[in-house]
């Protein structure tokens, strides 16, 4: 299962102010609702939209993401009473995390298609794009996995957060491949903006990110 930061660990600095969260419909889903209060108690002036799949509905429940996101969680379905607002939200973010993302929608994110309002959002924006996907045993053995894995990789615009070696849930198999941390999408994802925009230091040359 995805692990949530411990209190111990040193959050790592982000250089970007609104995220869009993408959550799939994999069992590391379940930690959603306590990562959305580390990033609350961690990343206070980080503002945090979340659209979810049908699928991760049934790992995340729909009170708990409402009560800590209000009117900010959508769903992935154009007939939801709560389908996002693909265009607003292809502006308004600055990132883009599927976290977890499931192999559907890793596979189907690389080859480009966009029949979800989360997937179409992914597509129509020029911003970074991360996923940390959570794969299922054998996964990464696969011909067509490999290839879609090089062929995002290849795209400086995306971000892949390698997975994790852990166990199945119900017999303790360790041969399933889990989303990593989501500070680690943090890190990676913050490096991928500052090598595609270097910050300029201001005057006084003391490092801030002024973009």
């Amino acid at each position: 299962m995805t692990e949530v930061p411990d209190r111990d660990v040193v959050s790592p600095p982000i250089n970007f102010a609104r995220l869009l969260l993408v959550v799939t419909g994999s069992s590391a889903a379940t930690s959603v609702p306590q990562l959305l209060d580390w990033v609350r108690t961690d990343y206070p002036t980080l503002r945090v939209k979340v659209i979810v799949t049908r699928s991760a509905l049934g790992f995340v429940g729909r009170v708990a993401l409402e009560s800590r996101l209000g009117d900010d969680f959508y769903i992935d379905a154009w007939q939801s009473e709560r389908a996002p607002q693909h265009t607003e939200l292809a502006h308004w973010s600055d990132v883009i995390i599927v976290y977890p993302a499931t192999l559907d929608y890793f596979m189907r994110f690389s080859a480009g298609i966009a029949d979800t309002p989360s997937l179409v959002i992914a597509a129509a924006r020029h911003g970074v794009v991360a996923l940390a996907p959570s794969l299922p045993p054998g996964a990464l053995a696969s011909d067509e996995v490999h290839e879609a894995w090089a062929r995002l990789a290849a795209r400086d615009s995306v971000v892949l957060v390698p997975p994790i070696l852990g166990e199945r849930l119900w017999h303790g198999a360790k041969d399933r491949w889990v989303a990593a941390s989501l500070s680690d999408a943090f890190a990676l994802v913050s490096r991928r903006r500052d090598q595609l925009d270097p910050p300029v230091p201001d005057d006084d040359d003391d490092g801030e990110d002024v973009r």
